[in-house]
């Protein structure tokens, strides 16, 4: 809008180009904003003033779209880096305590958990996981395993957590194979684990 009316002395193409960089400089400093969540990307606030939408005039709406598409492609960028953190997060807390666990992935007091809509199980190896779930007491299982249901059994794999898919059908493979090596009530007790049949 401002160069528009003549208010800088840039076009659409330069300042375009100004928002690239800026936001690529914001990214290899690691200073970019980093969103609550990955569904929080939305239209920038204040896209318009006293009816006038300056996001949105037909002058400059392609440089627009451009912009808020690279816009929205760093903040999920600069989400997706902190990953390595809700690892840490996520793989302590089912070390050590699995309401805890259950809280942060699944529901907690009826509100989704902080990384209800984030695919971060994904990243964590299925092996890794199953081992430290079977090396939990009987009572600790359970919580993980109700949790893990909670977080998948209402369709979210075809959603906002498909890119766990793979990690669920891998954990079920990785129980399988742990159960095939047991018999009686240890193998019963692990296939009674798996949370997608």
């Amino acid at each position: 809008m401002l160069s528009r009316i003549q208010h800088i002395p840039l076009n659409y193409e330069q300042i375009e180009k100004l928002a690239f960089d800026y936001f690529k400089k914001l990214q290899s400093n690691n200073i970019f904003p980093v969103l609550k969540s990955p569904h929080d990307i939305r239209q920038p606030h204040n896209d318009h003033s006293q009816g006038y939408g300056y996001w949105t005039h037909e002058d400059y709406h392609k440089e627009s779209i451009s912009i808020q598409n690279c816009l929205n492609k760093n903040l999920s960028i600069s989400f997706k880096k902190k990953y390595p953190s809700f690892i840490k997060e996520i793989l302590e807390a089912l070390d050590t305590d699995s309401v805890k666990f259950k809280d942060l992935i699944s529901y907690n007091r009826g509100d989704p958990g902080t990384f209800f809509f984030v695919d971060v199980l994904a990243y964590i190896k299925p092996y890794i996981f199953v081992d430290k779930w079977l090396s939990l007491e009987n009572v600790d299982q359970q919580i993980v395993r109700d949790a893990l249901y909670s977080r998948f059994n209402a369709g979210h794999l075809d959603s906002h957590l498909s890119a766990e898919k793979k990690w669920v059908d891998d954990v079920v493979m990785n129980l399988a194979h742990r159960a095939s090596k047991h018999s009686g009530l240890d193998r019963f007790r692990i296939t009674r684990l798996v949370i997608k049949g």
